[in-house]
């Protein structure tokens, strides 16, 4: 089962969100803060990170950044997840290290193949098992 950190400070979204990936086998641990962020991704070691754009005090692309070039975190593959209809704001995200870029509305079905292809460990069984 792999192991996904959900960033997201809107917990309506965060629990739709979470609520699918656990459907699909995930196993998801939601933190709403960027602090927290960091706290969680060291202590968990997650397969993948799923990250929104926007919080209150800090850029998402930052937090891309400077989660990605934290020691432990540097090959952990990252998902945005937003509203946004701006191609140039993808791009800036995928250059601030982001492997995908996932927009509303959700397809559920495409939001799963999506995280599977950048979480490798979903598609082997998980990273503890066989």
């Amino acid at each position: 089962m792999a192991r996904v950190l959900l960033i997201y400070d809107n917990e309506a979204v965060a629990g739709f969100l979470k609520s699918i990936l656990e459907a699909a086998a995930f196993d998801v641990t939601h933190v709403s803060t960027p602090f927290d962020a960091f706290r969680e991704a060291l202590q968990r070691a997650p397969d993948a990170i799923l990250i929104d754009f926007y919080y209150k005090n800090v850029d998402g692309l930052y937090l891309i950044e400077k989660l990605r070039s934290t020691a432990g975190l540097t090959d952990v593959p990252f998902a945005v997840v937003s509203e946004e209809r701006d191609f140039l704001l993808s791009l800036d995200a995928l250059e601030s290290g982001a492997n995908d870029v996932i927009r509303y509305p959700i397809n559920e079905d495409d939001f799963i193949d999506r995280m599977k292809k950048i979480c490798p460990a979903q598609r082997t069984g998980g990273a503890n098992e066989p």
